[in-house]
């Protein structure tokens, strides 16, 4: 079987740029410009040498040819494949002096073979070899007779260069094969083949029938509670007091909350373009009230309230290019909205001299909780570049790496509230009205079909749940809904979808079992308030 031989090809152009790496040992070729690039495997190919082969060295002297044994009988050659056209051949080089013919032999023998002249440089290949014709059987050789001296061959004249290689003939015929040689060693093994996919999973058994559920206990009936009676008239204010003599005047608005911090170490960047914090590790004399630092570089919020933060980094880079550099605030541990800084940091002075740029930060923001905590964030695109710390000399005060001030905003804050002045006495209390007659003590019904949250309104009624998908009736907590306590409210299940009633921020519902979950269609439960976020369920229940 014919191989063929095919390099990677391209424009010079497209080699440039692309500029792709070539593996150790293969061949790029630029088809416009007929030149060759080798790969290293290592450089691309913008910094790989064209490949010019060097020129070939003289050959050295043939050695004496050992005596031919007896050629076997050639074969009948083969139809030969129709030839390639030929390329150009190189200029012959000069032949060498011909030696003195020896003494014929029987049928002429040939002298031995003189020295070979230098090869010349081989030509340029073709881009596309042609195809090689298979060999004909070899048929029986005849007897050689005893070669003659051969004369010294002169020195070659320079090859011309090669010209492109024809395409190759069709194959001829391939003669009777021989004998099988000895079996050599067996090559290494081949990788494994990849595993075949995995059969069908079986069946899933089926799942046991549910157990019957144990029977519930009939819940007894819940008395209506009767209307309040309407609230007799109210009596005649009392006369006023007389007013209490003036407190002295309070002292100046409310101190807030305060901290001013550094770090005096130079702190470096660990990986380029990677956030990390900017630490802090010391406290200015009398710089902190109601704010502090944990973990080196959480600035702590004791108190909610507006605050105003100020920072100033000393930022170096040894870079010998401009680098960009980004600061931003994290706060809780999340990244702050719009709180970004990106610098274009110039490159360093010299080499081991940085530039040094400062950095100031300014942001005036809202704490909603106590210890509320906001962090210094920051990064580059090197790790040449540092927060630089700078020691004290020449009189002139040390440098920190970075300085952070946080106060509170205080035009929002009140001073604090002078004494009152003593209440005048109570009027006398009016009679007490009349008690009104009871209410109609009829049930009503709020029905439902999203998920519901109760209002103040459910107080004393009926909340049903209609729907055929799984739906929820939570309990708000009282700061949101203040139903009076020993209110009750009644729920029921009207659809086929389960009913679970949850409970509220803050809020806990205690039940038998902890069960929250209606259990059947048109089952019920009633909901009675014990104390502020406290409420008892009892009625038709079930875990889930």
């Amino acid at each position: 079987m014919a191989y063929r031989i095919v390099l990677r090809q391209d424009t010079a152009s497209n080699w440039t740029k692309y500029n792709p790496l070539l593996l150790n040992g293969e061949f790029g070729f630029e088809e416009d410009t007929d030149k060759l690039k080798l790969g290293d495997g290592v450089h691309k190919w913008r910094d790989l040498p064209y490949w010019l082969p060097g020129p070939t060295g003289a050959a050295g002297s043939s050695g004496t040819s050992g005596t031919s044994g007896t050629s076997g009988t050639s074969g009948s050659s083969g139809t030969s494949g129709t030839s390639g056209t030929s390329g150009v051949n190189g200029t012959s080089g000069t032949s060498g002096v011909n030696g003195t013919s020896g003494t014929s032999g029987v049928t002429g023998p040939t002298g031995p073979r003189g020295i070979t002249g230098p090869i010349g440089p081989t030509g340029a290949d073709s881009n596309i070899p042609g195809p090689t014709g298979a060999k004909g059987a070899t048929g029986p050789q005849g007897a050689t007779g005893p070669q003659g001296d051969t004369g010294a061959t002169g020195p070659a004249g320079a090859t011309g260069a090669d010209g492109r290689i024809g395409a190759t003939g069709p194959a001829g015929a391939t003669g009777a094969a021989g004998a099988d040689g000895a079996t050599g060693p067996a090559g290494a093994t081949g990788a494994a083949g990849a595993t075949g996919p995995a059969g069908a999973t079986g069946a899933d058994g089926g799942i046991g029938a549910t157990g019957p559920a144990g029977a519930t206990g009939s819940q007894g009936d819940i008395g209506a509670t009767g209307p309040q009676g309407a609230t007799g008239p109210q009596g005649d204010t009392g006369a006023t007091g007389p007013q209490g003599e003036q407190g002295p005047t309070g002292s100046g608005g409310a101190l807030g909350a305060y901290g001013s911090f550094y770090d005096t170490t130079t702190q470096t960047l660990a990986t380029a373009g990677v956030g990390q914090a900017v630490t802090i590790n010391s406290t200015y004399p009398g710089g902190s009230s109601g704010i502090s630092v944990q973990n080196g570089s959480q600035i702590v919020i004791s108190n909610p309230g507006v605050y105003e933060l100020t920072a100033v980094l000393s930022v170096a880079n040894l870079f010998n290019k401009p680098v960009e550099a980004e600061f931003w605030l994290r706060f809780n541990g999340s990244n702050y909205p719009n709180s970004g800084t990106h610098v274009l940091l110039p490159a360093f002075k010299s080499s081991g001299i940085p530039s040094e740029t400062p950095i100031t930060m300014n942001f005036i923001g809202q704490s909603t909780s106590a210890n509320d905590y906001v962090e210094i964030y920051w990064t580059a695109e090197s790790t040449d570049v540092s927060l630089e710390s700078v020691g004290a000399s020449g009189g002139q005060p040390a440098a920190p790496s970075a300085m952070v001030s946080i106060e509170q905003v205080m035009y929002t804050q009140l001073g604090p509230t002078g004494p009152a002045g003593p209440t005048g006495a109570d009027g006398a209390t009016g009679p007490q009205g009349a008690t009104g007659s009871d209410a109609d003590t009829l049930v009503t019904t709020n029905t439902q079909s999203s998920n519901y949250t109760l209002v103040l309104g459910d107080r004393n009624k009926i909340v049903e749940m209609n729907n055929a998908s799984a739906r929820t009736i939570t309990v708000p907590p009282n700061s949101s809904v203040a139903f009076p306590t020993g209110s009750q409210v009644m729920v029921a299940r009207g659809g086929t979808g389960t009913v679970q009633i949850l409970e509220g921020s803050g809020v806990t519902i205690v039940s038998s079992n902890s069960n929250d979950y209606l259990q059947y269609r048109y089952s019920g439960a009633t909901l009675v308030k014990k104390s502020t976020d406290l409420w008892w369920m009892f009625g038709d229940l079930s875990a889930s």
